[in-house]
């Protein structure tokens, strides 16, 4: 269901909100011009997303609210933490911020 979308390659917004998610696509990690990737109101836990996230070396906004996240996804770390600027978790469960350090651009 989500070949058509992976073919959007300029696609620089993604958002996928309240969409019942309980594991992050990878056919979607082909998507590498996404900027701004908002995934509000899922089920998403940070082993829900694979390493091939880390092809958004472009992102500067992420939103991930309202999931069941305890920890910062490694693979959003690894892909983002040059370049994001805007870091939302609200509504979680986060309880390790230990990678939150590396994210340099945070405004």
């Amino acid at each position: 269901q989500y070949i058509i979308l992976s073919k959007i390659s300029t696609l620089k917004r993604l958002d996928l909100s309240f969409n019942k998610l309980n594991f992050f696509p990878k056919i979607l990690c082909d998507l590498n011009n996404i900027e701004c990737l908002i995934l509000t109101g899922n089920f998403l836990t940070e082993n829900d997303f694979p390493l091939e996230v880390q092809k958004y070396n472009k992102l500067n906004e992420i939103n991930i609210d309202k999931n069941s996240l305890k920890k910062i996804p490694k693979a959003l770390v690894l892909a983002s933490s040059s370049t994001l600027k805007f870091f939302s978790l609200n509504e979680n469960n986060i309880s390790d911020l230990k990678h939150l350090s590396k994210f340099t651009k945070l405004k």
